[in-house]
């Protein structure tokens, strides 16, 4: 069990912010639209978010960046 609660992380919104390279509003915003985790809340003024589900969220990301960039290179030929 002890290894299991080491490889979990929580991330505060500075961290978020820097492995996302997004805003703190654009980060509400998408959360707001389902478009990104939630946080979990901590104490009553403070949340994190699990690690694990921003890298999900950024990698998914980044696929669906890059397929959308490969189809409009593959449009302009």
């Amino acid at each position: 069990m002890e290894q299991q609660f080491s490889s979990f992380t929580l991330l505060r919104l500075p961290n978020v912010m820097r492995l996302t390279g997004l805003a703190r509003s654009t980060i509400y915003k998408l959360i707001a639209a389902g478009e990104f985790p939630a946080p979990r809340k901590l104490t009553r003024r403070a949340v994190a978010w699990p690690a694990s589900e921003v890298e999900q969220w950024v990698v998914a990301r980044v696929r669906t960046l890059s397929g959308s960039s490969h189809r409009s290179h593959q449009s302009k030929r």
